[in-house]
């Protein structure tokens, strides 16, 4: 995005950059549920390591990631970020797919063969099951017993 010079002092505000120039540039603003800093620029929301990327050192390609050198979500020092692929951040990530394919051996220190490489990493896949949802009986008075609260409920319908 391109910024206007109020709209760049007020996001350099709500970085904290040590006086070590080498260290993590911490966001001290709004941050996602991931933890990674997020600003909003003309009602857009970006995630700050790239805006604070792509203003020092240039744009990042469409089909290219920001991938934290230094593992601090929050870090928006370019110094710590590594302009790659998406399957090499994959690559190097720390969730089950990723450390999964890194495998080599069983637990036991026999070599996995390449069938069962693509069998462990077709594990790791989440699997998604979707259950009934229950259904709702509303309580219509809470009674306790022996020290417990018991919830009544009105009939289940037929």
């Amino acid at each position: 995005p391109t910024l206007n010079p109020k709209q760049e002092q007020r996001f350099w505000d709500k970085i904290d950059v040590p006086y070590q120039p080498s260290c993590c540039w911490e966001w001290t603003a709004w941050k996602t549920h991931g933890g990674y800093g997020q600003v909003g620029i003309n009602n857009v929301h970006y995630v700050a390591h790239r805006v604070a990327y792509t203003m020092l050192i240039g744009p990042i390609p469409e089909d290219m990631v920001a991938d934290h050198l230094c593992r601090n979500r929050k870090c928006c020092n370019p110094d710590h970020i590594e302009i790659i692929t998406l399957a090499e951040n994959k690559e190097r990530g720390y969730g089950p797919c990723a450390l999964h394919s890194k495998k080599t051996h069983c637990p036991a220190g026999h070599e996995y063969n390449a069938q069962q490489l693509a069998a462990i990493t077709a594990q790791a896949q989440p699997q998604v099951i979707v259950a009934p949802a229950p259904r709702q009986r509303k309580v219509t008075k809470v009674k306790r017993v022996n020290g417990e609260l018991i919830p009544e409920y009105e009939p289940e319908l037929q």
